[in-house]
């Protein structure tokens, strides 16, 4: 679990909490989730946030606490991922808490292991039982004929 924060200075914690006015100001937020994310960046940056533990901190209720996730989710300040065991079974769920949303790496494009490629109505492929569909001998293309 990581906290990613904009960059403080000082050795000790102060015994208040700083953080980037922006997240106050998002209008896309409610205050619910403007609360909510206050209350975790006021935590240490490896705390372990569990949705029982935010309920007793609260007047809350569990469905509004996952709401308040939920859309700090969408807007990108929580980044929410599981975390599996060897065998692939997920064991828990990490939280990534963002002060502003600007601070989160883009994604990029998914990793897909055996990608199809469309060419011009020819479907090229990786996969070996395809092959059988597509005679590469048989096309007069020229495009085809230079490779």
């Amino acid at each position: 679990m990581a906290t990613h924060r904009v960059k403080k200075s000082g050795k000790d914690p102060p015994p208040f909490t700083r953080i980037n006015n922006s997240m106050l100001q998002d209008e896309r937020l409610s205050f619910k989730a403007r609360g909510l994310l206050a209350y975790m960046l006021s935590k240490p940056d490896h705390f372990r946030f569990y949705l029982d533990e935010l309920i007793k901190h609260t007047t809350e209720k569990k469905d509004s606490i996952r709401t308040g996730m939920k859309e700090l989710e969408q807007l990108g300040y929580v980044h929410r991922y599981p975390v599996k065991n060897e065998r692939g079974k997920i064991m828990s769920w990490e939280l990534d808490i963002y002060e502003s949303p600007s601070l989160r790496p883009e994604s990029g494009f998914p990793v897909v292991e055996n990608p199809t490629l469309v060419t011009n109505d020819n479907i090229l492929t990786n996969d070996k039982r395809f092959n059988k569909y597509i005679a590469f001998e048989n096309i007069e293309n020229p495009f085809f004929k230079t490779f």
